[in-house]
């Protein structure tokens, strides 16, 4: 029967060493992709959607600040790179805070003020 794990023929385990050896490239990759960790203080409801995406670990002893709510939650994210942590937070919008690192915040802050400046624009009269 075509897709039945119990049988095998002798032509089948250099099948599965090939797959084995794919699965083992596809895992070295993604071991050696570096990384961008962000300090997020996310709504409960957007870190519940980020969690589907991203891994999220608690952020620490991470100062909260006064201008972040209550029930929002801080998490360290696990981002495949700065643009998608950037592309991420503004997604977000007034969901997200970015606590850290500074390079970060600084793109979604020039991000959210060229944004702000073309709104500004397109409310003048012509």
């Amino acid at each position: 029967m075509v897709g039945d794990v119990g049988e095998c023929a002798v032509g089948d385990h250099d099948v599965a060493r090939a797959f084995g050896e794919d699965l083992i490239a596809t895992a070295e990759l993604s071991k050696s992709r570096e990384r961008y960790a962000a300090t997020l203080a996310l709504a409960p409801e957007a870190a519940a959607s980020l969690s589907g995406w991203c891994q999220l670990s608690p952020a620490g002893n991470v100062p909260r600040g006064k201008a972040i709510p209550a029930d929002w939650v801080l998490h360290k994210v696990d981002f495949e790179s700065l643009s998608q942590a950037q592309f991420v937070a503004l997604g977000f919008g007034p969901r997200v805070r970015v606590l850290a690192p500074d390079e970060l915040r600084e793109r979604v802050r020039v991000d959210i003020a060229a944004a702000a400046a073309v709104r500004t624009e397109r409310k003048r009269p012509i």
